[in-house]
């Protein structure tokens, strides 16, 4: 029986923040006439103050329009993208991380986030090439090689995937989600017991991962360990009632 992986998509959505207390140099302020409320856009755009998302992202707009330097603009441009990323909002993230790239075609950050939006939409050979370059540029963030093993799982090459996810782990050895990820690509490759070793790890970590409790439970109904699959789902369900997967696998397994 052939066990299917719901994967996980991993999506950069760190601001950046810019040092020093004024967004603006001095001869920029003199040239700009920089008002208090420029100021204050700057301060919540890059980070200074705590804001909603909403709010950043109007801060950020000021800041894009704005007579700033092109580093800074393009610090706006993949804040605000990535505000929109959060808000689930791709459709309006990718122009502002495309505008990043132009003034600065190095921005790592921005190359990751863009390779993400490219994978949410299916679009695995363009997320592949950012998300290649991000990693050259940015060799030490977990979450590209996140994003890229999961374009390896999508392509189908799963080898190539568990090599991404645990590079990934060996960043982050805490981050859960990793570790469920990665017991996906095991059980892809048909390889039971480091499945399960690598989602009893994750739900070590986070005993509430959906996705970890999901794929464990698939597994294991698919290997015929039932009860225990059933535990599974029903822990889902008591987390997230609303879940399709676990509710048609409880149904599958029935009363045996």
């Amino acid at each position: 029986m052939s066990v299917t992986f719901r994967g996980q998509l991993f999506l950069t959505v760190v601001a950046v923040f810019v040092a020093g207390s004024s967004v603006l140099s001095a001869g920029e302020a003199a040239a700009a006439k920089a008002s208090p409320g420029i100021q204050t856009s700057a301060d919540v755009c890059f980070g200074k103050t705590s804001s909603a998302l909403t709010d950043l992202i109007k801060a950020c707009g000021v800041m894009v329009r704005s007579n700033i330097k092109p580093d800074l603009k393009a610090a706006a441009h993949y804040n605000r993208g990535a505000a929109y990323l959060q808000l689930g909002n791709n459709l309006k993230a990718m122009p502002d991380f495309d505008a990043a790239l132009k003034i600065m075609p190095d921005f790592a950050r921005a190359l990751q986030a863009r390779g993400s939006v490219h994978l949410a939409d299916g679009k695995l050979d363009a997320a592949l090439k950012d998300i290649d370059r991000a990693i050259a540029l940015d060799p030490k963030s977990s979450v590209a090689f996140n994003n890229r093993a999961l374009i390896q799982m999508r392509k189908g090459d799963h080898t190539a995937a568990v090599a991404d996810f645990t590079k990934s782990i060996e960043l982050d050895p805490k981050d859960a989600s990793a570790h469920a990820a990665r017991g996906g690509a095991f059980v892809a490759l048909g390889e039971k017991e480091k499945a399960l070793e690598d989602l009893g790890r994750a739900l070590a970590m986070d005993p509430k991962l959906v996705v970890a409790l999901v794929n464990r439970g698939v597994l294991l109904a698919a290997t015929g360990e039932k009860e225990k699959a059933r535990s599974d789902f029903e822990a889902v369900l008591s987390l997230d009632p609303g879940n399709a997967v676990a509710k048609a696998q409880l149904s599958s397994l029935g009363n045996s």
